[in-house]
């Protein structure tokens, strides 16, 4: 992956092209995104009200302990927001310089970012991070998705 700085801005779920409708799949058949592919072919749809996603981004490397430091310190509002807006069981990881979200949408992936992207505090967070974190999307404005191979509930 190259990476790119971020266009002033583009922040996670405001700028992100946001995603289509819902998936149904069988319980066993998967699936997830691929980088470049578009949510739409890859989201998991778990239940009728809940889809998982995964995806990737860079931070500088100088950066680590003041990204972790940052989510230490988490606003409160923000939590507030994530969890009104309907992520939930939402994680991150970081592997060096890159960070591996994962998080549990309802009662899709679309509508709970929407709700996240639409609001104020979540610009203000995302501008505040634009010195720590390389990209969070392409140049067409899409996350970078990872494909869900496997789950167990």
């Amino acid at each position: 992956m190259t990476l790119r700085r971020r266009p002033p801005g583009r922040n996670l779920t405001s700028r992100a092209r946001p995603p289509g409708p819902a998936l149904r799949r069988e319980a066993a058949g998967g699936g997830a995104i691929v980088a470049g592919q578009s949510l739409d072919a890859a989201a998991t749809h778990v239940e009728e009200t809940l889809q998982r996603a995964c995806f990737t981004f860079e931070i500088y490397p100088d950066k680590a302990d003041e990204y972790k430091k940052r989510h230490d310190e988490i606003w409160p509002e923000l939590v507030e927001l994530i969890q009104k807006s309907g992520l939930k069981n939402y994680s991150l990881f970081r592997r060096g310089a890159q960070i591996i979200a994962y998080v549990e949408c309802r009662p899709d992936i679309a509508t709970a970012f929407a709700k996240v992207g639409a609001d104020e505090i979540n610009t203000r967070w995302a501008e505040w991070f634009e010195d720590v974190i390389v990209s969070l999307v392409d140049e067409d404005g899409n996350l970078y998705w990872a494909e869900e191979v496997w789950h167990l509930d």
